[in-house]
């Protein structure tokens, strides 16, 4: 896979746009994908590209800004982009020749989100949210949309995104018919939830309608096939969850464990080392079929969490696991929000956790 994308700096903010993943020599549209915002990645280098990629770039955009276009080096998200269109994650696969464009409703390059959100209210520039001519260059090809519970979110701080999100989906749901109807009844999976989830019924149910541009498939067709109906968390697997944490020191990295205690016999309280100075509380619990949260660590005035430096970036790395904020919670996940007829993976879920929080300490380290 290469990767390319328009790179530049206006009035002191940098921006990434209309990232194009190449696969193989062919410079065909494959199809699209709409996510959240770019993240931090900078380019391979700051040397402008062959006139030849250039040609084929303007070609297939219509865009002629040699000067800004830039390559990169893929990520993890982009791995789980071609798996998506490459139906890997519903059967053996197949291998892709052509150009998957990659839109963001937001395109300030920030790693965290909510800061980028307040940089963009002192800015007007064109460049700061995915436009009509993003939305035309789309075609008639699949789009598949993966801003995940960020796009669909009602909270006040990010009623931007989520009118963006309205509108691109009004725009291009005709040609896309895997969508049900209303925004609001779509999942909108971000790639690394289906990375964590790709065999549970209601992952595989979309992405057989996206593989077929239908949205006749629903999750009970795949409980049995899949996964057992028994819904619940167990206390054997928040053991198992425990001994991998221990044991696996490459995932825990600088977030090591500080305490774990038992309450109950139904319940596990993890205490570790978050961003910089933060400390959270990771809770598993059976009762009531069980759930998994996090939250900061020290109380200060009745809030666990207004003491942490890096609170948003958290909200925002557990929404694309599909967490839900609630209550005290920076995120939580109840057993009944998997989908009909999925089993949730306890160790796995907890992995994702940690190799979330690990990729955004090796963004800041790179930022600094």
């Amino acid at each position: 896979m290469k990767v390319y994308a328009r790179y530049f700096t206006e009035n002191n903010i940098n921006y990434r746009r209309n990232t194009l993943l190449q696969f193989g020599n062919c410079w065909n549209l494959i199809g699209s994908i709409i996510l959240i915002n770019p993240g931090s990645a900078k380019p391979i280098s700051e040397n402008k590209l062959d006139d030849s990629v250039l040609t084929e770039i303007s070609k297939l955009t219509g865009l002629n800004r040699p000067d800004d276009w830039r390559e990169f080096n893929s990520d993890p998200t982009m791995g789980w982009i071609n798996r998506i269109f490459n139906n890997s994650y519903i059967n053996e696969g197949k291998q892709l020749n052509g150009v998957i464009q990659l839109f963001n409703l937001f395109n300030l390059r920030d790693a965290d989100l909510s800061s980028a959100l307040k940089t963009y209210k002192e800015s007007d520039s064109i460049h700061l949210f995915s436009t009509d001519d993003d939305i035309k260059q789309c075609g008639d090809k699949p789009v598949y949309f993966g801003w995940g519970n960020t796009g669909k979110s009602k909270d006040v701080n990010f009623k931007i995104l989520r009118q963006k999100a309205e509108y691109i989906f009004d725009c291009l749901k005709s040609n896309n018919r895997y969508l049900l109807p209303e925004f609001d009844e779509n999942s909108f999976y971000h790639p690394r939830y289906i990375q964590m989830s790709s065999k549970r019924p209601n992952v595989q149910a979309l992405l057989n309608n996206f593989s077929e541009n239908t949205n006749t498939h629903i999750a009970s067709e795949y409980s049995n096939v899949f996964l057992p109906s028994k819904n619940q968390i167990s206390i054997s697997e928040i053991q198992e969850t425990i001994q991998l944490l221990q044991s696996d020191s490459t995932l825990i990295g600088e977030y090591g464990l500080n305490e774990i205690s038992e309450k109950n016999s139904d319940k596990i309280r993890m205490t570790f080392n978050g961003i910089e100075d933060d400390i959270l509380e990771l809770t598993i619990t059976s009762k009531e079929k069980g759930y998994i949260g996090i939250r900061g660590f020290k109380k200060t005035n009745n809030d666990f969490n207004s003491g942490l430096k890096h609170q948003e970036k958290y909200i925002t790395v557990l929404r694309e696991l599909n967490f839900v904020e609630r209550n005290t919670w920076l995120g939580s996940l109840n057993t009944n929000e998997l989908g009909d007829g999925s089993k949730i993976s306890v160790e796995e879920i907890v992995k994702n956790i940690f190799l979330c929080l690990n990729e955004f300490r090796t963004e800041l380290t790179k930022e600094q």
